[in-house]
């Protein structure tokens, strides 16, 4: 009688259902390879997404930028931009409804612990003390999980990416050698 017949009959000469320990292990390890594989694509594809949006945030932080430049709502008969991204919150147009320039999550995203789809921002004030432009600036939350890239756009609607290696949350606008190490479009 073969070996592996004999293996799945009983003391009894009743035939057992079920599996050999062997081909349990077999079925496990082959798991753990497809699981090794695919959770890290499953993280660099989340990473992506995450950068993705920042990016997209920042360009839509700029359009609001120029909104508010050109309607003038704070109301001093002088052209110029917000202050702070949180300026941007709640604005009214000129019957008096409110204006939802950027998403609600993006004006808490201010610190690690407030991230939105993976990124926090804060501004860059260079330009903003006299309000003549204006920067943003996206940081991953957690460096490595939620994005490598860090983020900065300008009222000259080009944004900056570069991978420094850590969270370095950026307030002032990179000088021109420091420029040469940021890739923009």
């Amino acid at each position: 009688m073969c070996r592996c017949v004999y293996s799945l009959i009983s003391k009894e000469g009743v035939m057992r259902k079920g599996f050999t320990l062997i081909e349990l292990m077999i079925v496990v390890a082959i798991i753990a390879v497809i699981a090794a594989i695919a959770i890290p694509l499953l993280t660099e594809s989340t990473m992506s997404t995450n950068e993705t949006a920042a990016a997209k945030l920042l360009l839509t932080y700029a359009e609001s930028q120029l909104m508010y430049y050109i309607n003038d709502y704070d109301g001093d008969s002088v052209s110029n931009y917000a202050a702070s991204f949180l300026d941007l919150q709640g604005l009214a147009d000129n019957g008096g409804n409110t204006i939802d320039l950027l998403p609600a999550e993006f004006y808490a995203a201010t610190g690690v612990a407030t991230p939105f789809k993976g990124y926090y921002f804060n501004n860059i004030t260079d330009w903003q003390a006299d309000r003549t432009g204006f920067g943003l600036c996206a940081n991953p939350a957690h460096y490595g999980s939620t994005g490598r890239k860090t983020f900065i756009i300008n009222h000259r609607i080009i944004t900056y990416w570069q991978d420094q290696g850590a969270i370095n949350e950026i307030s002032a606008w990179p000088d021109a050698v420091d420029m040469a190490n940021w890739k923009g479009r």
